[in-house]
């Protein structure tokens, strides 16, 4: 079409030099239903020349309408863009009010303003505006209502931000057990600044199933979790087999969590489930100080067979300063002092701790020693203190 034209001034021009040169200037003769044309060849040139341009004139006409809307969306996107930009750089800049107000004019002008309403409704937030909030998140869905779910997740996140926990549940809630990964996310989040840690376990599996979480973080949650359903006063022995069931496989092995488990089992008197969790987790090779100490803790019932269990694992770890305070604390139950002394004296040289020196210490008083006994109980003290004390005479 552009070289339309320039060949239409063309043929204008040669037809009329042909007529001013040419001293035959041809014959054209057009009959068409009764009626009869005639009229030379440059004539006939001009006149289809001209017909074209007329064409192209009404041509152009017809189509301004539609140039114009066009040419005026595009200086609204602009506009919206500019506005969105800005809205952008003023939220990023804490400047919220106006932000709110950029990006709600930008969404004015915007076809597609879906992102506008968002970063609104997060502006509004920073403001402490929730119900202005909630109105841009309205907005959001009804300008695009196969984004509600987006939407919905959005306004979850930012009433947990805002610690309506209440209103939150009431969003999350209303995704069924259809919910996407992200709204799994929020309400572990939920459950874990309400304090619910039984249903945090419970959300353990499907977190890890969805992949919503990296490892460290679905590790940490677990951690959270169970610590704290375990460390309750209430918690019953069907609380606790159901919490630790529901744990992903792969996350009971974190020495963590099977620690706490443990201390759990203790704190129940579940002293044969204990004593069985300990073994796993030392044939596991999971290491973690807390499943030795609680192995010498257990009442088992027989602690002279208790005793030889923990001295027959001594011979494939005669290093370890916890199995064998572990072992010197079952020696001075059942009132074996030269083992008890021996296994503690041993842990110390190895490992000094407060409650090694505190044994030891209960061990040298009820032999009488009591000058040795003080010095062990002070040594204790100061090492608990994170002071550096001399060791005390044997």
């Amino acid at each position: 079409m552009k070289l339309g034209l320039p060949i239409v001034l063309a043929l204008v021009v040669g037809a009329v030099v042909a007529h001013l040169l040419l001293d035959d200037h041809g014959y054209v003769l057009v009959r068409i239903a009764g009626w009869r044309v005639e009229t030379s060849v440059p004539m006939l040139v001009l006149g289809f020349a001209l017909v074209y341009v007329l064409l192209r004139v009404l041509g152009a006409l017809w189509r301004t309408p539609r140039r114009l809307r066009a040419a005026a969306q595009a200086r609204g996107a602009r506009r919206a863009r500019a506005r969105f930009t800005n809205g952008l750089i003023a939220l990023a800049e804490g400047r919220w009010r106006r932000a709110e107000r950029a990006l709600a004019a930008g969404a004015r002008s915007d076809g597609v303003p879906l992102m506008h309403y968002l970063a609104a409704a997060e502006a509004a937030q920073r403001r402490g505006d929730s119900e202005r909030r909630d109105h841009w998140l309205e907005l959001a869905r009804e300008s695009t209502p196969e984004a509600d779910t987006a939407a919905r997740l959005t306004q979850a996140a930012l009433q947990l931000e805002a610690g309506e926990f209440d209103a939150a549940a009431t969003t999350l809630d209303a995704f069924g057990d259809d919910a996407p990964p992200r709204a799994a996310i929020l309400h572990a989040r939920l459950l874990e600044a309400t304090g619910q840690w039984a249903a945090l376990a419970m959300l353990l599996e499907r977190l890890q199933r969805d992949a919503a979480v990296d490892p460290g973080e679905l590790e940490r949650l677990a951690t959270q979790a169970l610590t704290h359903l375990y460390d309750d006063e209430r918690l019953s022995e069907e609380a606790l087999v159901g919490a630790w069931q529901a744990l992903p496989e792969s996350l009971r092995q974190q020495p963590a969590l099977v620690a706490a488990r443990v201390r759990a089992l203790q704190a129940l008197e579940l002293h044969t489930r204990c004593d069985e969790a300990v073994r796993e987790a030392l044939d596991a090779g999971i290491d973690d100080d807390a499943l030795p100490l609680a192995w010498g803790e257990l009442l088992t019932g027989d602690d002279a067979r208790h005793l030889g269990e923990i001295e027959t694992r001594l011979q494939r770890r005669p290093e370890d300063p916890l199995l064998l305070q572990a072992a010197g604390r079952v020696a001075l139950r059942i009132g074996d002092w030269d083992r008890a002394r021996d296994h503690l004296r041993h842990s110390l040289d190895l490992r000094p701790r407060p409650d090694t020196w505190q044994l030891y210490a209960r061990l040298l008083e009820h032999l009488g020693e009591t000058d040795a006994a003080a010095d062990a109980y002070r040594t204790g003290l100061a090492l608990a203190a994170g002071r550096g004390p001399s060791l005390p005479k044997r």
